[in-house]
C-alpha cells in the first residue's frame, strides 16, 4: 500500500512539473525540457525511495498521451476548418482530402526525424525546414492550392 501512496505521490508531482514546463515545449526548447524532466525523475525517485526507471516510465507515458491527444485535436481542428473553406467554395472536396493526407505523411516525417533534427545545429535545422517548405509549395501549387490551406488547415487565410 505505501508503494502504491508513493506512486500517486510522484505522479502527482510528475505531472504539476509537467504543467509548468508545458509552455518551454510549446516554444520549442526541447533540451531544456529534457533537462528539466531528467532533474525531476532523479529527485521524484530519490525522494520517495522509486526506481528511476519506474518514475521515467510514467513520465514518458503522460508525455506521450499528452502529444498525442494534442496531435488529435489540431487534425480536428484543421478538419473541420477545411470543411469549412469547402462549403465556402475556396477549395473542393477533393482537395481538402489531399491537404488532409498531405499533412498526415508530414506529421509522420516530422516524428520519424525528430531525434535526428535534435543532433543539427540551428542553421541546419533552418535549411531543413526551407527545403521542406519549398517542397509543400510546389505541391500545393501542383495540386492547385493556396498553400496556406496546407500548412495551417486554411488558418489565417480566408
Amino acid at each position: 500500500m505505501k508503494k502504491n501512496k508513493k506512486m500517486v505521490l510522484a505522479s502527482i508531482a510528475l505531472a504539476t512539473a509537467m504543467m509548468i514546463n508545458s509552455g518551454a515545449y510549446a516554444q520549442g526548447q526541447n533540451v531544456k525540457q529534457e533537462n528539466f524532466f531528467e532533474s525531476i525523475i532523479q529527485k521524484t525517485s530519490e525522494k520517495f525511495g522509486l526506481k528511476k526507471e519506474d518514475v521515467k516510465q510514467i513520465v514518458d507515458s503522460e508525455m506521450k498521451a499528452k502529444h498525442e491527444t494534442r496531435q488529435a485535436d489540431i487534425k480536428k481542428n484543421a478538419e473541420s476548418k477545411l470543411t469549412e473553406l469547402v462549403k465556402a467554395g475556396k477549395i473542393t472536396e477533393n482537395q481538402k482530402q489531399l491537404i488532409l493526407k498531405k499533412q498526415e505523411e508530414n506529421q509522420a516525417k516530422r516524428d520519424a526525424e525528430f531525434d535526428s533534427m535534435k543532433n543539427l545545429t540551428p542553421e541546419q535545422r533552418r535549411d531543413a525546414m526551407e527545403k521542406n517548405r519549398d517542397e509543400m509549395k510546389a505541391w500545393a501549387t501542383q495540386n492547385g492550392i493556396d498553400i496556406n490551406y496546407l500548412m495551417f488547415g486554411g488558418r489565417g487565410k480566408n
